[in-house]
């Protein structure tokens, strides 16, 4: 048993790290979806200039703020600045500053400027295939000819609806004329906007054929002093628990698993001298999994895909009513910003189960892959439900 956990231990302290996927943006990891790179770049980009870097609120960042000349750099998913925060960004821009907000605006700032959003995405070219999608910036001296093409799912943030009188477009996708790039002139500064924030990240500026694209939109900031957003972030530390900050730093990830590894083995020896020995008991069988196995082949096996997603979709709704304490009956915004809120599971992925399921019933017959599609976002949604 001992040799057996050493062995253990070793494989999960020399085994290959998984790749991080999670949206990170700060300067302080590699992983795809944080902002190493770009931070390192800032004094290229705005030579000789002055890099500050605010791991504040911007109410609480103010009495730092001597002068109305700099840039201020925002990326992340999401930007909901509360109201003390906008009054203190717009004030800044009005008196001569310039903002870069790579995200989502949201809350009080966005219904200053009038911003939304939409999410688009195809459901069927997500199931079948990737699309080369192109990227363009509408200033001819930005122009790039065949513009900056990626290989991606058509799945994006464009912007539907800005300020007309103040705002010019920059720029978006080429094969949907969608919108991801503005700017708004505010006072005598500018607000930079784009909805694109993970063009910003590690994982586009290591390919060297789409850097540029990123270079080229913060580029339009004036070389000045800079000031480098560390608190608007999805990874900043402060948020975090002190085992997520722990399980952050390697050496101390090896250093927690080694002792509790440790206190395991300790566990182990220690009940061999003080324990009797305890009888194994035969675990009961699960006859009503074998039940299930046995339905659900007779399902398979009569190719009645469209009674299954029916079933799917009714213990969806029994769920949403039993454990979330919502009327299914609702078809509404509401109704599904209230399920996001109870379920703590983000409004996006709301909607594109509601999607899917309308896209679905509206077919006589249900292929493999459209039921399949369907069972693992329900699957999804009741993995990572809060209720």
């Amino acid at each position: 048993m001992a040799a057996s956990i050493i062995v253990f231990v070793a494989v999960e302290l020399l085994k290959p790290k998984p790749v991080d996927w999670s949206t990170d943006y700060t300067q302080y990891k590699t992983i795809p979806y944080a902002s190493k790179i770009l931070h390192e770049e800032l004094s290229t980009l705005f030579p000789g200039s002055e890099i500050q870097e605010n791991s504040k609120t911007l109410y609480e960042f103010q009495e730092q703020i001597d002068s109305y000349s700099r840039n201020w750099i925002f990326i992340n998913s999401t930007l909901p600045f509360d109201q003390y925060d906008t009054d203190i960004l717009l004030d800044q821009v009005y008196m001569g500053d310039d903002a870069f907000l790579a995200g989502m605006v949201e809350g009080v700032l966005a219904d200053t400027l009038n911003l939304s959003y939409e999410y688009f995405y195809s459901i069927f070219d997500s199931i079948t295939f990737e699309k080369d999608l192109h990227l363009s910036f509408n200033d001819p001296a930005y122009v790039k000819d065949d513009g900056w093409k990626l290989s991606t799912r058509e799945t994006f943030f464009h912007i539907t609806s800005y300020d007309t009188s103040i705002t010019t477009e920059l720029g978006g996708w080429e094969e949907y004329e969608m919108l991801n790039f503005i700017v708004v002139k505010w006072g005598e500064g500018r607000i930079f906007i784009h909805s694109n924030p993970e063009l910003f990240t590690n994982y586009y500026l290591r390919d060297p054929d789409l850097a540029p694209y990123a270079f080229s939109a913060l580029s339009r900031l004036p070389v000045q002093t800079t000031v480098w957003d560390e608190y608007y972030k999805d990874g900043k530390v402060g948020l975090s628990s002190p085992l997520a900050v722990i399980f952050s730093t390697e050496s101390l990830r090896y250093a927690w698993q080694l002792a509790f590894f440790t206190l395991i083995l300790f566990m182990i020896f220690k009940s061999k001298r003080v324990q009797r020995i305890i009888p194994i008991l035969k675990a009961p069988e699960n006859s009503s999994l074998n039940f299930a196995k046995t339905i659900g082949q007779l399902y398979v096996e009569q190719g009645t895909h469209k009674d299954i997603f029916d079933k799917k979709v009714q213990f969806f709704f029994d769920y949403i009513k039993t454990n979330l304490r919502l009327d299914p009956e609702q078809d509404s915004e509401a109704f599904k910003t209230d399920i996001a809120a109870r379920s703590g599971i983000e409004l996006l992925q709301i909607n594109k189960i509601f999607d899917l399921i309308e896209l679905t019933q509206r077919s006589e017959k249900i292929s493999d892959t459209e039921l399949k599609l369907v069972t693992d976002n329900i699957n999804q949604f009741y993995k990572n439900s809060q209720r």
